[in-house]
């Protein structure tokens, strides 16, 4: 299973377009720090945004959870 097709996002959009790697369901991949979107962290595309976050380590299922990647909501590209 990639995230895309659980996270809110089939079909297109920024995530279906950009997602570089299976996640499986996303607790064994870091949001900021692994290269799952097109083979580069997060952390360095959105160095000012990484810089703000409080939870630095959190996984791509826990923002997910959080509403992140959903269409309409929190876009970042």
């Amino acid at each position: 299973m990639r995230i895309r097709d659980g996270g809110g996002e089939v079909g297109g959009g920024w995530f279906g377009e950009h997602i570089s790697k299976k996640v499986g369901d996303g607790s064994d991949t870091f949001f900021w720090t692994d290269p799952w979107v097109d083979e580069t962290p997060l952390c360095e595309r959105f160095g000012r945004l990484f810089d703000l976050v409080e939870n630095k380590s959190a996984s791509v299922a826990v923002m997910f959870s959080l509403g992140w990647g959903q269409e309409g909501r929190r876009g970042c590209g």
